[in-house]
Formats: structure tokens, C-alpha cells, sequence
């Protein structure tokens, strides 16, 4: 399907849609070196909070319940922050909707650093997760928009494999900083690098042709966005879609904050790891859980967005348990638990892959985040409970049981659209 829409971006001057060439550009590469380094601070942000969670614990005396209540309300700002930068995203551009989201979750980071008691820290991880979560959707819209139908996967997946890479470089952050600076001196260090980072990654990029084009068109035929927001509800397509699209979030998210909430704690406390062994034990299993990310790409590519979502969703059902409830020495729970986070993070590749192919351009950014979001709420309490669970009947047992979750993943894989090889475009038959 080819189309005759010459790009309205003069930043994109010469580069035709994704749909007409599949030639890389200096450009192309410019934009996926943008949303690689935001989503490299997005990641360091939260692996921060779970590498330093045994530190935070002892100095507010807070229980692991309460260390739920804190990752549930965290989920909530992360919520509100998908729905309302999505839907500024599709208003103002990608670019903008990415700036800002940027800015919120450096700054709410600094803010934790200064929180004097749990209660307003677990405000200012609220603001934070705004942030992190809302720039999920212009970011995954950016490069989907920009990139070749050819290579749309695999570099969705480099993008997503920073989460990987934020958590190794967070395991190393935490070994050098915590000691001298304490928990607290790491949030500070790592909200000021990402505020300071933000201009440099963002100078050059423009918004992209695909939202240009919208932008014009509204202007032209005097139609609001929301009138465009109304189609998503209003269409059974589109319905259907965003009812596909929550699950594989679900799913993922409640075994991955179950992972990054209570394993932590867990190895150090419960294990007996020291701080830095236990650091060891993070960047091992992210190093590996990072090769999930990067693999989802080529998996999708050739076999399919479906079959790499259930090659993904099989390898942590079955190798969690086993790392918590069998592993018989610290070579096998190395190993278990790293193919459990390979199996996690290979979902999450998708997601940011496969959500943006699900929607036309001028709902877009909206769109995948109201069915990323819709997952996230599904999972919002699950920390909480998943706390309250392993106070009961311990944490190993607790976290394994986070497995039964991964059989909701039938439900994409069953009725969802194969979106592999075919341009936007195609996707969703839209000119947009």
C-alpha cells in the first residue's frame, strides 16, 4: 500500500513515510538515540527505588505491606500519567508530550530524596511514575511513526532493552553511590542527570510527518481531537483492540513488580546477600533479562507479534517457581531467575511494539495508553496484595504464584491481528 502524502515536518525533509521506503536515514537514527536515552532514564528511576528498597525500608521502619501500599500508589500515578500524556501527545505532538514527561519523573525523583516521612515519599513516587509511564505512549508513537515497517520490532525492542540496560548501570550507580551518599544521595544524583541530559537528547528532533499530517488535516476540516477520541470508543475495531491491548500489560506488570518489589528485599534479607552480592544478583539477572528485550525484536519479525508473545509469556510461567521454590544452589537460582526476567522483558518489548500497530495515527498515542493503562490499573494492587500475601506464606511462595497470570495471555494471542511486515497503514486501513 503505497501512499502519495509528502511529510509535513521539514525536519523529516526527503524521508517519505514508513509505508513508501525502507531506507534507514541519519534521521531515523536520531530518533531511535532519543527514545534509547529517555528510556534509559526511565528505567534508572525505577531500578533506583527497587535496588535501594532495603535501605528505604530501615530508614522509615516500614514493613513489607506498607512497601506494596507505596508500589500501588506508585501504579497510580503511573496511570494517570499514561491516560493524560497520551492524550497530549495526540493534542500537542510527540515531542511535547515526551518533554514533558521527561521533566516530571527527573524532578520526582529529586523529591522522593527530600521526602521526610514514607507517606509523602509515596506522593512524590506518584509524580514520578506520571512521568515515567506517561512517556511510554509518545515515545513508542515517535519511533513507530518514523521507523520502516521492516525494522519497526527490532528497534521498538532496543528501545525497550534500555529498561535492561538502566537496571545493569543501576546495580553499579547503587554500588558506587548508596554507600557514600546513602539512598537518599542516589535519587538526588539521578533525577539532576536526567534533567540535565533532557535538551541534549531532545535537540534535533522534530515531531513526525504522520502527526504533522493529522495536525494539518483537523486544521483544515475544523475537527477536534476529541471528536477523533470518540472513534475509539465509537468503532468495534478500536474497541477491540484496546480490550486486546490491556492484557499483555497485565500480565507483565504483575509478575514484573512483584520481581523488582519483593526479590530485592528478599535475596538481601531473607537470602542473607550483602548489599553488594545482592547488586551482583540484580545486574546478572538484568544482563540476562536484557537479551529478552533485544530478542523479542527478531522473534516478531520473522515468526510473528503473536508466537514471540507466547514464547515470552511461557519462560517466566515455568522458571520462577523453579527459582523460588526448587533452585537447589545459587548457580540455579542465578540462572532460573535470569530466564524468568528474559521471559518478562521480552513481554514488555512487545508491548511497546504491538500497541502502537493497533491504532490510527491521530488516536495513537492515546490509544496505547488507554489500553496500556487500562492493564496497569488491573495490576495496580496487585504489589499490595502480593505484600500482604508474603507476610502470610512467604515471599518465594507469593511471587511464584504470579505465573497464573501469564494464561490471560491466550486471549491477545488467540484474537488478536498479526501485524508483522505491514505498514500502519495496512494495519489499521487508515490514511492516517
Amino acid at each position: 500500500m503505497e501512499s502519495d502524502v509528502k511529510l509535513a515536518d521539514p525536519g523529516l525533509a526527503g524521508v517519505k513515510f514508513e509505508s513508501e521506503s525502507e531506507k534507514i536515514t541519519t534521521y531515523h537514527w536520531k530518533v531511535l538515540g532519543v527514545v534509547v536515552f529517555a528510556y534509559l532514564f526511565d528505567g534508572l528511576d525505577s531500578m533506583i527505588f527497587s535496588l535501594c528498597l532495603a535501605m528505604i525500608m530501615t530508614d522509615y521502619g516500614i514493613s513489607k505491606a506498607i512497601v506494596g501500599l507505596i508500589a500501588s500508589i506508585f501504579i497510580c500515578g503511573q496511570i494517570l500519567g499514561g491516560l493524560s500524556v497520551g492524550v497530549f501527545g495526540d493534542i500537542m505532538g510527540r515531542r511535547k508530550g515526551l518533554i514533558a514527561a521527561l521533566t516530571t519523573y527527573c524532578t520526582g525523583t529529586i523529591l522522593c530524596a527530600l521526602a521526610p516521612f514514607w507517606q509523602l515519599f509515596s506522593v512524590f513516587r506518584a509524580i514520578t511514575g506520571f512521568g515515567a509511564v506517561g512517556a511510554q505512549g509518545p515515545m513508542s508513537s515517535l519511533l513507530a511513526e518514523t521507523w520502516p515497517a521492516k525494522y519497526r520490532s527490532r528497534v521498538a525492542s532496543v528501545m525497550m532493552s534500555m529498561w535492561g540496560v538502566a537496571a545493569c548501570f543501576g546495580a553499579v550507580f547503587v554500588m558506587i553511590v548508596a554507600p557514600k551518599w546513602g539512598w537518599r544521595g542516589t535519587f538526588i544524583i539521578g533525577g539532576v542527570l536526567g534533567l540535565v541530559v533532557i535538551p541534549f537528547i531532545l535537540k534535533g528532533i522534530k515531531e513526525t510527518g504522520r502527526f504533522s499530517q493529522v495536525a494539518e488535516e483537523r486544521k483544515e476540516q475544523k475537527r477536534s481531537f476529541w471528536a477523533d477520541l470518540g472513534d475509539l470508543f465509537s468503532n468495534p475495531r478500536w474497541r477491540k483492540h484496546i480490550l486486546i491491548g490491556m492484557v499483555p500489560p497485565f500480565c507483565q506488570l504483575t509478575v514484573l513488580w512483584a520481581f523488582l518489589t519483593l526479590l530485592p528485599p528478599y535475596v538481601m534479607q531473607e537470602m542473607g546477600y550483602s548489599l553488594n552480592k545482592g547488586m551482583s544478583w540484580f545486574l546478572v539477572t538484568n544482563a540476562i533479562g536484557t537479551l529478552g528485550f533485544l530478542s523479542y525484536g527478531p522473534i516478531a519479525d520473522y515468526f510473528g507479534r503473536k508466537p514471540a508473545f507466547f514464547v515470552n509469556a511461557l519462560i517466566p510461567a515455568v522458571s520462577l517457581p523453579l527459582a523460588l521454590m526448587w533452585a537447589p544452589n545459587i548457580v540455579w537460582f542465578y540462572a532460573l531467575s535470569s530466564m524468568a526476567l528474559f521471559g518478562v522483558y521480552g513481554t514488555y518489548s512487545g508491548i511497546m511494539t504491538y500497541l502502537p500497530e493497533l491504532f490510527p495515527t491521530k488516536i495513537r498515542s492515546s490509544a496505547v495508553s488507554i489500553s496500556n493503562q487500562t492493564g496497569r490499573i488491573l495490576s495496580m494492587m496487585m504489589p499490595f496484595l502480593l505484600g500482604i500475601l508474603a507476610t502470610k506464606i512467604g515471599t518465594a511462595l507469593a511471587v511464584s504464584l504470579t505465573s497464573i497470570v501469564w494464561v490471560f495471555m491466550f486471549i491477545p494471542i488467540l484474537f488478536g491481528p498479526e501485524t508483522k511486515g505491514k505498514t500502519l497503514e495496512e494495519i489499521t486501513g487508515a490514511g492516517s
